[in-house]
């Protein structure tokens, strides 16, 4: 009796792997599964004649600060994200007496499907 249990709970429990496996097969191919990362690159320019002071901020990622010329720079955020959520990262850049901010603004973090 205690061997025919542990053959039933352990079909059960091949049985949800196997369910589980097939729903992530599924989500990959209609392009909703976490595993579907694509290339996260945006940038913004701005000007630093009166600049004095740079501050980035950032929970997630990396943020490039390159030279243009002049006083001009570019911010460049790039990485690897889920192509759900590509369109959810963007820069802000703000600037208020000698101060420039750069900051990256993740719009939805935290999705279902």
């Amino acid at each position: 009796m205690l061997k025919n249990r542990f053959r039933n709970i352990t079909r059960l429990a091949l049985l949800l792997i196997v369910i589980g496996a097939i729903g992530n097969v599924v989500l990959y191919m209609l392009g909703k599964s976490p595993f579907n990362l694509g290339e996260l690159s945006t940038e913004q320019s701005v000007r630093m004649d009166q600049t004095t002071n740079l501050l980035i901020h950032t929970e997630t990622g990396t943020v490039d600060v390159v030279p243009i010329k002049g006083h001009e720079i570019k911010a460049v955020l790039e990485g690897k994200t889920t192509k759900q959520s590509l369109k959810d990262y963007r820069l802000n850049i703000t600037q208020d007496q000698g101060q420039t901010r750069i900051e990256v603004i993740q719009d939805s973090k935290f999705r279902f499907f």
